[in-house]
């Protein structure tokens, strides 16, 4: 069981290896982070795991970000078309 154990603890941890600190920035959303670290020269092309960069993740992370907002702003419209009703 403890040997079970281990290996998933060292598969998660190799995972985790192949993230920069760019990418975790990225994924968190830490927009000062990300920018000191692209400041000092971070590597925007790197590739993770999933064979994502940081530059992707920060796209699928505002692609999201804006498809929130239309849901919203779309949930809004709707409320106030049925309060003129």
């Amino acid at each position: 069981m403890h040997r079970q154990q281990s290996q998933e603890a060292k598969s998660k941890s190799a995972a985790t290896d192949k993230k920069s600190m760019l990418m975790l920035a990225a994924r968190g959303g830490h927009a000062e982070m990300v920018q000191l670290l692209l400041e000092h020269n971070a590597d925007v092309m790197h590739k993770d795991e999933n064979d994502q960069s940081a530059l992707k993740i920060t796209q699928d992370r505002l692609a999201g970000t804006r498809h929130d907002l239309e849901a919203k702003t779309k949930a809004k419209a709707e409320a106030a078309r049925r309060a003129l009703m």
